[in-house]
């Protein structure tokens, strides 16, 4: 029996079409008309919500603390959490509300 292969096909489309829809969403955001920027707000952003809180939920300890999603390889070499998708997130997320980069000075 062999190892099934990553299906890098749908993951490709899959991932591009994520891509798309979240510059839709932003663009609309940053340069759309009111009643453009209420509609995305209102059928956009309770589904990209629950996106996000889908994917946080995948990154929970386990019982030794370690990120349940990022277990790839060896036991011992499980990342603790926060684990760096939920670090990147939470730096995105606060340099784009802030406008501030990784190293701003005070």
């Amino acid at each position: 029996m062999t190892a099934s292969k990553p299906n890098y096909v749908s993951y490709n489309e899959i991932r591009a079409g994520v891509i798309a829809r979240l510059d839709r969403v932003s663009d609309i955001a940053e340069d759309g008309e009111d009643e453009a920027v209420i509609c995305v707000a209102r059928e956009e952003v309770p589904a990209l919500l629950a996106g996000t809180r889908a994917l946080i939920s995948l990154h929970r300890p386990d019982d030794q603390g370690r990120c349940r999603a990022c277990r790839g390889g060896r036991w011992w070499r499980r990342r603790p959490v926060p684990c760096r998708p939920l670090l990147e997130f939470q730096l995105a997320v606060h340099t784009a509300s802030t406008g501030r980069g990784r190293h701003h000075r005070r």
